[in-house]
């Protein structure tokens, strides 16, 4: 999920690369500042931290601390059989 616009749209599809974004744009990014890596982040308003599950298909993105994806996944599967 990005928080901001993604571009080279065709590409990606061409790649079958899946990005959420909020929105497309052909402005090129800027890399004047470093990069983190294994920090928390924010995106959309939801705090991310290392280890979180995400799970995301063409309607939405859902999080999951690591510690509740079983149940998560349980619930999931109980919903579809029902």
């Amino acid at each position: 999920m990005i928080d901001d616009g993604t571009r080279d749209v065709t590409d990606l599809q061409q790649m079958e690369f899946p990005v959420w974004s909020h929105a497309i744009s052909s402005k090129g990014t800027v890399k004047n500042t470093p990069g983190a890596v294994n920090v928390p982040i924010i995106c959309a308003g939801q705090i991310i931290f290392l280890g979180d599950v995400i799970i995301a298909d063409d309607d939405g993105i859902c999080v999951f601390a690591r510690k509740d994806a079983p149940a998560a996944r349980q619930a999931a599967d109980e919903r579809i059989a029902n």
